[in-house]
């Protein structure tokens, strides 16, 4: 039985590095989707590059951000802090609804249209008040037909204390508070520490556990930028993805790249 799998590149306009390798997979067919930081001061040059077949041949979508750049409203925070003030709903409503707000309008102003999908950096997405201002959001600005997918962290086939944890901290509750379509599960998630032998076994794990409407979630460069904790990380990603063993897996695993609409479509159906 073929699967169809989201393959999703996030933080789209972080870096040039990161910007480079995600272009050069979309074009290789070797991702489906990717997800963009609207709030990076890339983001107008790195909007430029995603033209109309390349929006054609993968969804492009909003990668929500609170730890990675400021905006007017608020600063970036790191990631305890945002965990914390979000479980203890201390965030400021109108002016995280207002930064919420200025990603969209930063995607929608840059491409001409709206997001394919929505996810978050660091899977903020799915936190306390952040789900249930998103929810509105969502419903204020798309209707219930054209809601973009949304990218629930509910991480599988990945051991170890982190998954749980991404997971715990509101996978339920995010899906329950959405009315638009949504993914089924997250391969892909690691340490960024694995060396390329063992995420080459990472990947086989994940793409042998893979069930249709899964978005299997990657972070490739071409290099390591400074400043990048994971740049190391990435740059075995990259070349992974781009190489002869990735290919392989997914025929071996009878897995099928697939945009998201599609992939939904056939997760439902099963």
């Amino acid at each position: 039985m073929t699967v169809a799998l989201i393959a999703c590149a996030d933080d789209y306009a972080l870096n040039p590095a990161v910007d480079e390798a995600i272009l050069a997979l979309i074009d290789a067919g070797r991702l489906s989707a990717t997800s963009c930081m609207t709030l990076s001061p890339r983001w107008p040059e790195a909007a430029r590059a995603l033209g109309p077949a390349r929006r054609a041949a993968a969804d492009i979508g909003l990668h929500l951000d609170l730890t990675a750049f400021d905006s007017p409203e608020l600063p970036a925070r790191p990631l305890g802090r945002v965990i914390l003030r979000s479980l203890l709903r201390a965030w400021p409503r109108e002016r995280l609804m207002r930064h919420l707000q200025r990603q969209f309008e930063a995607f929608e102003a840059a491409l001409g249209v709206p997001p394919d999908h929505v996810d978050g950096h660091q899977h903020i997405q799915q936190l306390p008040q952040l789900r249930e201002l998103l929810a509105e959001l969502l419903a204020r600005r798309y209707p219930a037909g054209a809601m973009p997918w949304l990218r629930v962290s509910r991480i599988a086939a990945s051991p170890g204390l982190k998954p749980r944890v991404i997971s715990a901290l509101g996978a339920g509750p995010f899906a329950r508070a959405q009315r638009g379509p949504l993914s089924r599960r997250v391969l892909g998630s690691h340490g960024f520490d694995l060396g390329p032998v063992d995420y080459a076994r990472a990947m086989d794990r994940w793409l042998a556990a893979a069930r249709s409407g899964d978005v299997l979630m990657v972070h490739p460069a071409t290099r390591a930028e400074p400043g990048d904790s994971i740049g190391p990380a990435r740059v075995i990603e990259h070349a992974h993805l781009a190489g002869s063993f990735f290919p392989a897996a997914l025929r071996r695993h009878g897995c099928v790249l697939a945009r998201g609409h599609l992939a939904l479509a056939a997760g439902r159906s099963r």
